[in-house]
């Protein structure tokens, strides 16, 4: 089966990657707290779309980009994943936590908006893929606000919704040990992205999906490509993968 990456386009200049991508301040400002680990120092990422906790104590822990040492996270997150409501499993160390929220400096932008392993689209492009049945992804209304570059803005504020993944697959033909998860923290790698050949046989049979767990990289199937270009949608593109592998392979 052929699979696509999900990206933007190749952007001559980076002015021109901003006027299409018109976000200005974004996040939360809530992260669980990054792990220390004594072999792979500071670390953590990626995103949980949930209600924003009410709790103050919750709160206070979640603001500031807090780290605490390996030996502490377990305890630390296992208290946070019960106070949230969800299972520990879910946690991960630096994770952003609250629904996508941003400031849009623009008020003509295209369907697609994209940041660093995130899309934002507009209503039309989620209608397309509620059609279509789409599977492994979950819309999440964004908190978008004009800035206040924006002179004179709509009344209304800007009507975005997140793509966030939830399918999963591995990679084929890859070298475990170049992906080992640190021994003391659990750490994972994800060498080499530009190598991206999907293992059928470990892919949850979604039509969005991540591999290796890693959040940065949207993969879908043809028939969203044919989806999205049925439409034809704007500032999006989708890659085939694989993708020749360059220089000295891990694999």
């Amino acid at each position: 089966m052929q699979f696509f990456e999900l990206t933007h386009p190749d952007y001559e200049t980076d002015w021109e990657s901003a006027r299409r991508n018109p976000v200005g301040d974004y996040g939360t400002g809530l992260h669980i707290p990054t792990i220390v680990c004594e072999v792979c120092d500071r670390w953590g990422g990626g995103r949980l779309r949930i209600r924003t906790p009410g709790d103050p104590e919750v709160l206070k822990l979640l603001r500031g980009y807090p780290f605490v040492p390996r030996a502490e996270w377990q305890p630390m997150a296992e208290k946070l994943a019960a106070a949230l409501g969800v299972p520990l499993s879910q946690l991960k160390p630096g994770m952003e936590i609250g629904p996508p929220s941003g400031s849009i400096n623009r008020t003509d932008f295209p369907d697609f908006i994209h940041l660093v392993g995130i899309q934002w689209v507009k209503p039309n492009v989620v209608s397309a893929l509620r059609e279509h049945g789409a599977t492994g992804v979950e819309f999440v209304k964004v908190n978008a606000v004009w800035d206040e570059k924006v002179k004179d803005p709509p009344a209304e504020p800007p009507d975005l919704w997140e793509l966030y993944v939830t399918g999963q697959a591995c990679r084929a033909e890859v070298n475990r040990e170049g992906i080992t998860p640190c021994e003391l923290c659990g750490r994972g790698a994800f060498p080499e992205a530009e190598w991206i050949k999907v293992d059928e046989s470990s892919w949850d049979g979604s039509d969005f999906f991540n591999v290796d767990k890693n959040p940065v990289l949207t993969i879908v199937t043809e028939r969203i490509r044919d989806k999205l270009a049925q439409h034809k949608f704007t500032n999006y593109e989708c890659v085939p993968v694989p993708y020749p592998v360059k220089g000295p392979s891990w694999r």
